[in-house]
């Protein structure tokens, strides 16, 4: 018994099934987002980071061309 290659998907069929793909991709991206959300509501941690990054940041001139502070 020698292996048959398959037969090409029809164009149609394959939209349909790069669709399906790319939701279960959006689905997976908005499920992660939530559980952010949720860890956020429960253990709230932005503003500590905000406050952290803006007490120890170092501003810089933005015109200042040769780099120095």
């Amino acid at each position: 018994m020698t292996p048959q290659a398959a037969a090409p998907i029809p164009t149609d069929e394959r939209i349909e099934v790069l669709d399906t793909i790319r939701g279960f991709a959006l689905l997976a991206r908005a499920a992660g987002l939530l559980g952010q959300l949720a860890e956020e509501a429960r253990r709230p941690i932005g503003m500590d980071a905000y406050l952290t990054v803006d007490r120890n940041a170092v501003y810089v001139d933005p015109t200042d061309t040769q780099g120095e502070h």
